[in-house]
């Protein structure tokens, strides 16, 4: 898992980090919460994705009775 933290005011200084990450991986989900600090405010940003050379969690096949 691998978490950004995007300031509210400005978030083009950490926006291209963010982008190219998510560009450069298989994302499995993305959660973000806006934490609420006046000037201070971000949106805490967490990505779960598959490390390289991991293998996708495996299916279950279900068989018809």
């Amino acid at each position: 898992m691998k978490c950004f933290a995007i300031p509210a005011l400005a978030p083009d200084d950490i926006a291209g980090e963010v982008s190219r990450f998510l560009e450069g991986h298989r994302v499995l989900t993305v959660d973000r919460q806006f934490v609420a600090d006046g000037a201070a405010s971000y949106w805490a940003v967490c990505v779960t994705y598959l490390e390289s050379g991991a293998r996708e969690p495996a299916q279950t096949q279900s068989q018809a009775g």
